[in-house]
């Protein structure tokens, strides 16, 4: 009897949408290291840092561009939808996607012209063919983002989830037919592979969601722009905070050290993904429930959630953080050969910085949704402060433990400061 009970369990759970999220979230995570694996292999750590920094570029420019809309249009959309303004959130939702393509267009362009001129190129040791054709990345990143959003707040997360997933399951595929027909992965032909992966699951998505959008009927009055953008800028300035913290890894590292050791820190922040992916499976379902919550002045709900989702990433990702602290370099040696095991200590210390994240990885969420997205920044900000003045003493130094190092730190200071906020500013007791 116990056991069929608990058969029932686990097949009541498989069909929950959460279930299918973290599904997909795996099969996205298991591609990308599969895709790390055969690149750190079949093309090298040069080649391998060249697509880390030009795909970092990318997600710079690229929320440059976006202006924040994106998380703008979920706490809109969410928000009207649960109070049964169907024509508001599909107006707020047409008005958001025609601005956010513009403003990435307009990005794309801007960075094209800094590439062509090349100064700039040359003083960050850049590879100027991948920024090239990175410039298409801008465009294609945020549209992505757009699509996952909208995705979650009509109601269907884990089609959200499985867009996510799938860049990463056709970059696979490219790169193991480039790998069987023998051909030279240089950075500029990998970045290639990204960014029509990325375009491609931007038209399944518009595909699949065609349908979720119809059932809304005509949407209402358009609302204003400037209050949206006013909204998202402060939501931009801390994506660029989390963007700027892999960018200038990266540039520090290939410049201060060796294009190879960009290389080894891009496989590296590929390692933290696995637990990071966990915590924003939870985040990506949490988000629109605590949009609901604070709209209806239920504090307390909120913060349960929040710790409900804490206490399942915890228990998910502890076995991961634990294998990549114990034993970094048997991990970097299996999955990307030898050459990479000399960062075995920075990995032990970036992995450490992922647990201080994961105890309470969902202020970012209830700030934004709480609409104090400039306290966010204030955290991002506080993290970045943190993270460079530890490189930029210790960097001589230490060389890549510095930066495993400022990477712990970052993490630490963004946990204690951001949960503070967080208490401060949605306080439980509130009714």
């Amino acid at each position: 009897m116990r056991l069929r009970q608990a058969f029932s369990l686990v097949a009541g759970s498989a069909r929950k949408p959460v279930a299918w999220g973290f599904g997909w979230k795996g099969l996205n995570a298991a591609c990308s290291f599969a895709t790390a694996t055969v690149l750190a292999r079949a093309a090298g750590a040069e080649a391998v840092g060249h697509f880390g920094l030009a795909v970092a570029t990318v997600a710079i420019v690229g929320t440059l561009g976006q202006g924040g809309l994106d998380q703008v249009l979920l706490r809109k959309g969410a928000g009207n939808l649960r109070v049964g303004e169907v024509a508001a959130a599909g107006a707020v939702t047409r008005l958001i996607s025609r601005k956010s393509l513009a403003g990435t267009v307009a990005a794309a362009l801007g960075l094209l012209a800094i590439v062509l001129e090349g100064s700039l190129v040359a003083r960050l040791s850049a590879d100027r063919a991948s920024l090239l054709v990175a410039c298409a990345g801008v465009v294609s990143m945020p549209l992505l983002r757009l699509s996952i959003v909208k995705a979650r707040f009509a109601g269907r997360p884990a089609f959200g989830q499985f867009i996510e997933a799938l860049p990463s399951l056709l970059m696979l595929a490219g790169i193991l037919i480039a790998v069987a027909a023998g051909m030279t992965l240089p950075g500029a032909r990998i970045v290639g592979f990204l960014v029509v992966a990325q375009f491609v699951a931007v038209a399944v998505a518009r595909a699949g969601l065609a349908s979720s959008f119809a059932n809304w009927g005509a949407p209402g009055e358009a609302p204003p722009f400037r209050p949206l953008l006013r909204a998202g800028l402060p939501i931009m300035a801390t994506a660029l905070l989390i963007a700027f913290q892999d960018w200038f890894l990266l540039v520090v590292t290939s410049a201060g050290l060796s294009a190879a050791d960009a290389g080894a820190l891009r496989l590296a922040l590929q390692l933290m993904l696995i637990p990071m992916m966990i915590w924003q499976v939870g985040d990506n379902f949490l988000v629109a429930q605590i949009a609901g919550d604070l709209r209806q002045k239920d504090h307390a709900l909120a913060w349960r959630r929040f710790w409900r989702t804490v206490r399942r990433s915890l228990l998910l990702a502890s076995p991961i953080i634990a294998t990549l602290v114990l034993a970094p370099d048997l991990v970097l040696r299996l999955l990307f050969g030898d050459p990479y095991a000399y960062a075995a200590p920075m990995v032990r210390l970036m992995a450490l910085g992922q647990l201080a994240l994961l105890t309470a990885h969902p202020v970012g969420a209830m700030l934004v949704m709480a609409d104090r997205g400039q306290l966010l920044l204030a955290v991002g900000l506080a993290g970045i402060l943190v993270l460079v003045g530890v490189v930029q003493t210790l960097l001589p130094t230490y060389g890549l433990l510095a930066v495993g190092l400022a990477y712990a730190a970052s993490c630490i200071t963004k946990t204690v400061l951001g949960l503070l906020l967080a208490r401060r500013v949605v306080r439980p007791e509130t009714p």
